[in-house]
């Protein structure tokens, strides 16, 4: 375990108060945090006995006078822009339902996807008629939060041509809470799998066509969005989406050691993108380590090792040294 390091909290009541710190540590429900004077309670804690208390599990977090507890695993919460890939669990009026690993099920509405060979129309009844031969129960999909509702629900949207139907590839979920927000949630891997890190916790990784060059040609060959070579709509019925096409062994070997990998950095809690994944995808081939054995858990230390150096040493960069507040130079 890396030493606790403690982020200093400035003087708010007057010149003369004391300078205060937090702990940036694992707390447990019933937790003293410090004391409840001069702070205000955020998520996550309760004022006990003029103190500041933990009600969950988590890291102390600090913004100005609030003090939260971030909670290590929880469901994912939504915002919007947030790249997300999600199973279909419903066909309901005009909409479906996705399981998105958030505390409900988010929304795909009819008119925020693209219909095959139409251009921006209003829907109509035989588009409601045919929407499972756009989108069926069980299909995987990568989408993007596009509104969010009072009640904590968010509605989706797949009317860019890096969205849309998933085929041909494998899903890994993770604890959302490790997602780290990137410039791009689309990545090509040089072992020639391209990878969507939903921030919800799902991750798709599929093999990369033989013409894919970079990162933008792999978010839109990631995803199995329905051809816009379609005619008409009625086309679409007898076209649920691109055919399934044969695997290499290469290509799936690929895969399940990526897979892998991410298990891996799941299991000691390491931010999950695609740098922390290729890191510990080189590590396990400099081990010489089989698919199987990369799930030992000796083995999944020694794989996680080179990037848990790495990690340590953002976190240390990040922590302003020494106990005495300071104005902060972001």
């Amino acid at each position: 375990m890396s030493k606790t390091s403690r982020l200093a909290l400035p003087a708010y009541a007057s010149s003369t108060q004391t300078t205060r710190t937090v702990d940036t540590r694992v707390v447990v429900p019933g937790e003293v945090i410090l004391p409840h004077d001069g702070f205000l309670r955020g998520h996550g804690t309760y004022p006990k006995d003029g103190m500041l208390c933990a009600t969950v599990a988590g890291m102390v977090t600090q913004v100005n006078k609030l003090i939260s507890v971030v909670p290590l695993k929880s469901r994912f919460v939504a915002r919007i822009g947030d790249v997300v890939v999600g199973r279909i669990v419903e066909v309901a009026h005009k909409r479906w339902k996705v399981d998105v690993q958030s505390q409900q099920d988010a929304v795909l509405m009819l008119s925020s996807i693209n219909i095959p060979g139409s251009t921006q129309r209003r829907r109509s009844a035989a588009d409601e008629l045919l929407m499972r031969s756009f989108f069926a129960e069980g299909d995987l999909i990568s989408a993007e939060v596009q509104s969010l509702y009072a009640d904590g629900g968010c509605s989706l949207a797949t009317r860019s041509s890096k969205y849309g139907k998933l085929v041909d590839g494998l899903l890994v979920a993770v604890n959302p809470s490790l997602m780290k927000r990137t410039a791009s949630h689309f990545h090509s891997f040089p072992c020639g799998i391209d990878a969507i890190f939903g921030f919800n916790g799902y991750i798709w990784l599929t093999p990369s066509p033989p013409e894919a060059e970079g990162d933008d040609v792999a978010s839109a060959s990631a995803t199995g969005a329905i051809p816009s070579s379609m005619n008409d709509v009625s086309t679409a019925a007898a076209d649920t989406g691109p055919p399934f096409k044969s695997v290499p062994l290469d290509a799936r070997k690929a895969i399940v050691r990526l897979r892998n990998a991410i298990v891996a950095l799941d299991s000691v809690f390491i931010a999950i993108y695609a740098d922390s994944v290729w890191e510990a995808y080189q590590a396990s081939l400099e081990l010489e380590l089989d698919l199987p054995d990369m799930l030992h858990a000796s083995n999944m230390e020694a794989v996680t090792a080179r990037v848990r150096e790495v990690h340590d040493e953002a976190m240390a960069a990040a922590v302003v040294p020494g106990v005495e507040a300071g104005p902060s130079s972001a």
